[in-house]
């Protein structure tokens, strides 16, 4: 197998020799296309001849019978939206262009592997054969993405590449895989699951789905209407239950780390005692800080030694694409609904966690 750096080489230097031009990314692309194989490579480079003598991406694509990568971020967006009649069209404009179905399920493969690999890899230049601003608006892709919903993709596209293959009806079955992939609650496998709950656990964090609960009944009536307010104080039979003190509010510009969640996955493969310290912990970004708030007073002591600050801002940069600094948001206890709670009881240690999770929950009662 030779290397796509080195075939697009070849085929830059031939078209140099000849008499037409061929842009950088053609030369890449039909490098891909290739997989390996100069030869092939050189056959479609005829094939595009044949079209122009200026060989460009848009012409690989149509002598290859593939979709544009403008398409695969169309498809992309109506994935991510969850719009599966956007993503049908799409399917049925190129069917109508008679791209190939299976060609098209591999490029969605790959498109997705991309975005797989600019989500783990720190330089992912050195896995993927593609232009520098290609990646960069890959790295802007995966952003919209959890690690999670791209393996859920990577798993339907490769079986539905299967049923192609085994010769299925090609177009229903491309059809069938984007409404898949728009809509995870039609699948009932393994991977569907953990990217649904990952979305639910990352709408939780983030404060996006409200908890409620029934609210305690009043100690004491209300006063009839038709009674005159009095001008004495009197003593008052028992002393109500205080209601919670509120959480302090957030500065304006602070917002939830909505991807925190996939920070500690990170931390679990790479530092797992840093992950086990901030297992059940928040946090929120403000300005270039991100502010993590725990209760373990080990984090302190832990993330300063043998280079864990560093392992700690390389999974941050991971999962956000940018540089923070690091921060300990200070957490204010909050006090219990009811001081007489039994510690085993399943709503009191609901309660607990949801408060020290950050979340704003309200227990009401009819």
């Amino acid at each position: 197998r030779i290397a796509a750096e080195k075939i697009a080489a070849r085929l830059t230097h031939i078209a140099e020799n000849e008499s037409f031009t061929l842009s950088p990314d053609a030369a890449l692309m039909l490098a891909r296309l290739a997989d390996g194989g100069m030869r092939d490579a050189l056959s479609l480079l005829d094939q595009c001849v044949s079209r122009t003598d200026n060989v460009t991406l848009d012409t690989v694509s149509e002598a290859a019978g593939i979709a544009g990568r403008d398409d695969m971020y169309r498809l992309s967006a109506a994935i991510r939206a969850g719009d599966s009649g956007d993503a049908l069209n799409l399917i049925d404009r190129l069917h109508g262009a008679s791209k190939d179905m299976e060609r098209l399920c591999v490029e969605m493969l790959d498109f997705f592997r991309q975005l797989m690999i600019v989500k783990q890899v720190k330089d992912p230049a050195s896995i993927i054969i593609l232009p520098p601003a290609e990646i960069e608006r890959l790295q802007a892709e995966a952003q919209s993405y959890t690690l999670p919903a791209v393996l859920h993709c990577l798993d339907v596209l490769q079986q539905t590449l299967s049923r192609l293959r085994a010769g299925a009806s090609r177009r229903l079955e491309m059809e069938m895989a984007v409404v898949k992939l728009c809509s995870p609650a039609l699948d009932s496998r393994p991977e569907a699951l953990t990217r649904r709950v990952k979305a639910l656990e990352d709408a939780l964090r983030s404060g996006a789905v409200a908890v409620a609960e029934p609210k305690a009944p009043a100690s004491e009536a209300p006063a009839p209407a038709s009674t005159p307010a009095k001008t004495s104080i009197e003593p008052k039979p028992a002393t109500p239950t205080p209601a919670p003190a509120p959480a302090p509010a957030a500065s304006a510009d602070e917002t939830p780390f909505t991807g925190w969640s996939e920070v500690l996955e990170t931390l679990a493969a790479s530092c797992p005692p840093l992950y086990g310290v901030l297992a059940g912990s928040t946090a929120t970004i403000r300005g270039e800080h991100v502010l993590i708030a725990t209760g373990n007073e080990m984090f302190k002591t832990l993330v300063s030694r043998d280079g864990n600050h560093r392992v700690l801002a390389d999974a941050i940069r991971q999962t956000t694409g940018r540089d923070y600094r690091i921060g300990l948001k200070k957490i204010v206890p909050t006090p219990t609904e009811n001081p007489t709670e039994e510690p085993d009881n399943p709503l009191s240690a609901f309660l607990k966690e949801s408060r020290e999770n950050g979340l704003d929950v309200t227990v009401k009662e009819n």
